[in-house]
């Protein structure tokens, strides 16, 4: 079968950045903040030669408020999807203390009756980062593909829980941030977002605002490096620590 023209996916796009060859029908590719995966694989559809189109899939989903690797493949082998599913995950994460939304990251709706001031500015103790080392069995984030389908039509959920793994934390700073700084971040992300569907963008932003009309003070950032268990979710473990995913970035 002749997949030369696989050769011509071009080196950055809309949704992504780059990406690495890993054989003839593999790719690692580096999804952009605002995007998600299957906008991914629409983009680069039209480069793979017509028989394999249909065999097009990535492996690994990555929120669309995240960035970073994703495999891509259309060899069809299911063998090989198994194999790359298994594969353990590393990510660096921000998690703003203090603050929570529906979502455990900033693509939501701020919780504002369960906003902790007092996190603003207090020190967080970096001791308690093992006692998530190991088995991670908390409950998925209601906005995510275990639920999403049925949230997205109105019908009730009961939330599962996911079968992760922590194999270590490594804490890298925690740092103050203004509320001027922390809001250009937010708000620089939040349009990014060119995601396909309702994803509530409008009605989250204007979230936003309001809560920064409410909050003028300083707020803590912690950034970690995670080694785990693939389909272990960087948003639950931010929610866990007392706060929501402010950045998610996959090696």
């Amino acid at each position: 079968m002749n997949h030369q023209k696989n050769n011509h996916i071009p080196e950055t796009g809309h949704t992504y950045t780059k990406y690495r060859i890993i054989t003839e029908t593999c790719i690692l590719i580096y999804k952009k903040v605002g995007f998600s995966p299957f906008q991914v694989l629409k983009e680069i559809k039209p480069f793979i030669d017509e028989e394999s189109r249909g065999k097009l899939t990535f492996v690994g989903r990555l929120d669309p408020m995240a960035e970073g690797n994703i495999h891509v493949l259309w060899s069809g082998d299911a063998e090989e999807k198994k194999t790359i599913t298994l594969q353990d995950k590393e990510y660096q994460i921000d998690v703003l203390l203090g603050v929570k939304t529906d979502t455990d990251d900033i693509l939501g709706l701020i919780d504002f009756e369960n906003i902790e001031t007092e996190v603003h500015t207090a020190d967080f103790d970096i001791k308690i980062l093992k006692n998530f080392i190991g088995p991670f069995h908390y409950n998925y984030p209601k906005y995510s593909s275990p639920h999403i389908k049925k949230v997205l039509k109105g019908e009730s959920v009961e939330l599962k829980k996911q079968d992760g793994e922590i194999y270590s934390i490594d804490f890298l700073s925690l740092e103050n941030i203004s509320n001027t700084e922390l809001k250009f971040k937010i708000f620089t992300k939040l349009n990014l977002c060119q995601m396909e569907g309702d994803f509530r963008l409008d009605e989250i932003k204007l979230s936003w605002k309001k809560f920064f009309e409410k909050n003028k003070g300083n707020f803590k950032v912690l950034s970690l490096n995670v080694k785990c268990k693939r389909g272990t979710y960087m948003r639950v473990l931010s929610r866990e620590l007392g706060g929501l995913a402010l950045s998610i970035v996959r090696g």
